[in-house]
């Protein structure tokens, strides 16, 4: 069971693909469509390497090359237009919805930290019913790298203002656990899409497969 302390912790952070929503299948099978009409078929190594967890900005000139900016905010739209249509199947992650209400009774601030897109974002907070449960959302249009780099969560220690030892982030990638532990923030491995030995590695000590699985006090 994982604990959190409203004496020591003020903010709570969520990654959103892959730890409230399972939705890598979703994500993989947009950006795949693109991709092979565009003619390019990308492994599985690729997408992890180019891809996941990505800015979509970054991600268009890593797999196609040199490609103009009207070209990627075209390909953009056809990815999140792909990933819209996915995404519908994809459910929330039990116990989250209950979690972030026992967050806010304690007093402490619910804040996302996503690579996504705002636009898409709350398309998708819609469909897992987490609409207006946020204090603060940090997305991809906020930064100008994507994780593992710890840009976003500084970016959103900033707007708390507070220290990286009163936050708690729950992330379930290798890219999103190396950008909160960059930030200093104590990180709670989802396991979602990685096993605990693919987070562990990059120091994660702490795991949950449920948001059942974690406490308020």
């Amino acid at each position: 069971m994982i604990s959190i302390s409203s004496t020591s912790i003020r903010a709570v952070l969520f990654d959103l693909n892959g730890t409230l929503i399972h939705d890598g299948a979703a994500h993989r099978a947009a950006f795949r469509e693109v991709f092979a009409q565009n003619g390019v078929a990308i492994s599985d190594q690729d997408y992890e390497k180019k891809v996941a967890n990505h800015l979509n900005r970054q991600i268009w000139p890593a797999v196609l090359g040199d490609v103009q900016p009207q070209r990627i905010a075209e390909l953009t739209a056809s990815k999140e237009q792909n990933y819209r249509r996915f995404m519908a199947q994809s459910g929330i992650t039990p116990g989250a919805f209950e979690l972030i209400q026992h967050i806010h009774a304690a007093g402490l601030k619910v804040v996302l930290v996503t690579t996504a897109q705002r636009e898409t974002v709350k398309v998708v907070l819609k469909h897992l019913g987490l609409e207006g449960q946020f204090n603060e959302m940090v997305t991809g249009e906020d930064v100008s790298i994507g994780k593992p780099d710890p840009e976003i969560y500084l970016t959103a220690l900033d707007r708390l203002e507070i220290m990286p030892s009163e936050a708690l982030a729950f992330e379930d990638s290798p890219q999103g656990v190396q950008a909160a532990m960059a930030a200093s923030i104590r990180t709670i491995g989802v396991l979602s899409e990685y096993a605990e030995k693919e987070l562990s590695s990059y120091g994660v000590k702490e795991f949950i497969t449920s948001f059942d699985e974690v406490i308020v006090y």
